[in-house]
Formats: C-alpha cells, sequence, structure tokens
C-alpha cells in the first residue's frame, strides 16, 4: 500500500511540464498525443490504486479495532484493577484514534483523487486541441490537393518519403488488407516478396486505401515494363480521364486507358479490340476498346494534344 505522500511523487515523475508544448507539425502533434494519453492511462491506473488502497485503510482498521478491543482492553484484569466505567472510557478513546487515524488517510487518498481528476480534465482539454490541430492540419492539406489534384506533392522527397515509417506503416497495413498476398497472382508473403504500389499519386503523402495496390516483385515489374513500353502523350493534360470498362478515374493517357485493375484483367488476354462501355476522355457510355478508346467527339476535339496509340 502506498502512501498519500508517495502517490505525490509519483504524480511529480509523470513529466507533466510538456503538457503546454506547441505544435507546428503533424508529427510533432502525434508523438505529444501519444506522451499525453500515456500519462492519462498511468493516472487512471493510479486512480484503481488508490481505490485499492483505501479498502485497504478499512480492512486494517477493522482488524486493528479487533486486536485492540481483544487483547488490551477487553482484558478482565485491566477491568478488575480500574473499574468497567474506566476500562470502557479507554477502549472507547482507543477505538476514536483508530478512527481518526482511519480518517485522515482516506482523507489524503481522496485529496490525491480528486488532483488526479483535475489533472485528467486538464489533459484531456489538451487532447483535444492537439487532436483540434491535426484534423485542422490534414484539411488544409486535403485542401491544397484538392485545388490542384494532378499536380505531384512536390514538398515531400520521394525517396526520403518512401524510406520513411510513415510509408512503411501504410504499406504494411496494405499489405495486410490484402491478406499478404499479391493482388494479381495470389501467391503469398512465404513465396514472394511484396510491394506496396501506388496506383496514383494524387494522394502521394496522404494516400488513402484505394491508392495502393499490393504486388509481387515479378508482377510489379511486368506492370511497370508495360507502362514504359507505351508512348506518352504528345501534350500533358491536366483533367482526368475514365476507365473505359469499369469509368473509375484514372489519369488521361489514351496508351493507358484501364485503372489497374481492370488493366491486369485485360493483360491476361491483352485483346486491343475488346469491346468496353465508356470513352476515356469525357466517360460517356460508348462503345470503345483499347485502340479506340474514346467517342468520335472527343477524338476529334483532343486529337492535336493527345498521341493515339495506332494499330
Amino acid at each position: 500500500m502506498a502512501s498519500p505522500q508517495e502517490y505525490r511523487q509519483k504524480i511529480t515523475d509523470m513529466g507533466l511540464d510538456d503538457w503546454e508544448t506547441k505544435v507546428s507539425s503533424i508529427p510533432e502533434a502525434q508523438k505529444i498525443m501519444a506522451h499525453l494519453r500515456k500519462i492519462k492511462s498511468n493516472l487512471w491506473e493510479l486512480k484503481r490504486e488508490i481505490k485499492t488502497d483505501i479498502s485497504s485503510v478499512w480492512d486494517k482498521y477493522r482488524e486493528e479495532t479487533k486486536i485492540s478491543n481483544g487483547n488490551v482492553f477487553g482484558n478482565a484484569l485491566f477491568t478488575a484493577f480500574f473499574g468497567k466505567r474506566t476500562a470502557y472510557q479507554v477502549r472507547k478513546q482507543a477505538r476514536e484514534d483508530l478512527a481518526n487515524n482511519r480518517d485522515q488517510f482516506i482523507a489524503a487518498y481522496h485529496e490525491i483523487d480528486s488532483i488526479i481528476d483535475d489533472l485528467l480534465k486538464q489533459l484531456n482539454d489538451n487532447i483535444e486541441k492537439i487532436q483540434t490541430f491535426i484534423v485542422e492540419s490534414k484539411q488544409k492539406k486535403q485542401t491544397r490537393t484538392s485545388q490542384n489534384p494532378h499536380q505531384f506533392n512536390t514538398a515531400i522527397d520521394y525517396h526520403e518519403y518512401i524510406k520513411s515509417q510513415e510509408w512503411r506503416k501504410k504499406a504494411e497495413e496494405a499489405k495486410a488488407r490484402a491478406g499478404n498476398r499479391c493482388q494479381v497472382c495470389n501467391r503469398s508473403r512465404a513465396e514472394v516478396q511484396l510491394d506496396a504500389h501506388h496506383r496514383t499519386y494524387e494522394r502521394f503523402g496522404n494516400e488513402i486505401p484505394e491508392d495502393i495496390t499490393v504486388l509481387c516483385r515479378e508482377c510489379h515489374q511486368i506492370y511497370e515494363d508495360a507502362i514504359k513500353a507505351l508512348p506518352l502523350p504528345i501534350v500533358e493534360l491536366s483533367e482526368n480521364g475514365f476507365c473505359i470498362r469499369c469509368k473509375q478515374s484514372v489519369s488521361l493517357k489514351p496508351q493507358a486507358p484501364y485503372c489497374y485493375s481492370c488493366f491486369k484483367i485485360w493483360k491476361r488476354f491483352e485483346n486491343p479490340d475488346y469491346k468496353e462501355k465508356f470513352c476515356h476522355v469525357c466517360g460517356k457510355e460508348t462503345p470503345s476498346t483499347m485502340l479506340k478508346p474514346v467517342c468520335y467527339q472527343c477524338y476529334k476535339e483532343h486529337q492535336d494534344k493527345l498521341q493515339f496509340k495506332k494499330a
């Protein structure tokens, strides 16, 4: 059982001075958030210990009262010498002394418990402020991205980011969602090396699960080689295109008019004349193929800006 003074020392040793630290970045805020949550957990643990100690104080009081009454003041010899009245007064005083001692301990524990409640309230206020900072920072970042969603985030160095703990965590989460298997050949992590592949760089540094595909090294290389083999547009347009099979938003590139999921299915047969459903440029429902991925109207309008694959 810890004394009230020991509990005060434990609270002092928790490093509460860091609460008012001002944050200027999301990683810094997340680090402080983890620290505050650890302190919060420790404070709740102290509250549980105090509750147990209060119960122990009551048990100790009852035991000491029994010992006092039975072994000392209940002794017949003591009563014979001093009389019943004096013996009663002595027993009464002893019980009062034990009760006062009990009440002092319990009051001290309740005071510490009240201090912890105040600290938890301050702690929750600080956690709420940091959460607000994180949410607002992410919203600002998302706003900047949405204003120009096709511009690669040059504020983040690609190679540095790919080596970061943040990206490794996202990559591992993507692999877990995929059941630790390649999403093309279905081989497991025990058989092959798995990579987390960006399907799009529109949210680079702030990816959502749909932006990442899990591929084994072999399938990843096949895909990269296929993309490199396709000629690039003469002019890079800023507008999004549409997958000619599922109408999902993709980069506007007539030489690669599929989203990755549909492309890997098409790649099994590589039939350039296979009939699809949508125009790659406008997204309207119209017959299309790998060789002719756009409607006639879009072809007339954009043929001078885009280079289409020739049969």
